[in-house]
């Protein structure tokens, strides 16, 4: 029982445990980033790689693939796509990014001048920390920040030798809006995440009533 009730704590900041036999196929939907690091700054310019895109509002966006959900616990898949940070004389790719909603971060497979990385955690999230659960899927205006993590920063700082510190910086802004299927596993999707986020907020306003 404390298994499962820590494994829930940690799937997009304490939503409800679901059964993994009651997980809901991805079959399609959009993840949108915001950049809000000052890459520009850095010397460093963004391009969308295979099927991401930008969207009107200069968001990235890349197309879910596939992956599933049992309630907000699971995986969202982004095979296919990917963005590319690159300066006068380097490039770092990301591609197929995954988010993980347990361990709350965003793996990725990485390659510099091309070579290879592997697949790393590029970024954490932490969902709790959104106003309302609505803010996690509003497309056109992204909520949820991602940070970079000390991996992820150590490798950008190395490729394109930057002096400035990376770790702990936020890179921008998301948002998801992922399909499933069947119906009533959309439905269980958003109940279970709003019921686990409402608790856990009244489990933080608790703590700092005590403290």
């Amino acid at each position: 029982m404390k298994t499962l009730i820590a494994a829930a704590a940690l799937t997009l900041g304490a939503v409800a445990a679901v059964s993994p036999a009651n997980a809901a196929a991805l079959i399609g939907g959009t993840t949108v980033v915001e950049v809000t690091a000052p890459i520009g700054a850095l010397g460093l310019a963004g391009a969308t790689l295979g099927s991401a895109s930008v969207t009107t509002e200069g968001f990235f966006s890349f197309p879910v693939t596939g992956g599933d959900l049992a309630g907000l616990a699971g995986t969202i898949e982004h095979s296919g796509s990917g963005v590319r940070l690159s300066s006068a004389t380097a490039n770092v790719d990301l591609r197929n990014f995954l988010i993980d909603t347990v361990q709350q971060l965003i793996f990725a497979d990485v390659s510099a001048n091309g070579g290879a990385f592997g697949n790393i955690a590029v970024f954490s999230f932490d969902v709790a920390s959104l106003p309302s659960l609505p803010d996690l899927f509003d497309l056109s205006d992204p909520a949820l920040a991602l940070i970079l993590t000390d991996g992820a920063a150590d490798a950008l700082e190395g490729v394109f030798g930057l002096t400035a510190q990376l770790n702990g910086l936020q890179f921008g802004l998301a948002a998801t809006a992922p399909i499933v299927t069947p119906l009533p596993g959309a439905i269980g999707f958003f109940m279970a995440g709003a019921a686990g986020l409402a608790a856990l907020r009244r489990k933080r306003t608790a703590a700092a009533r005590v403290s």
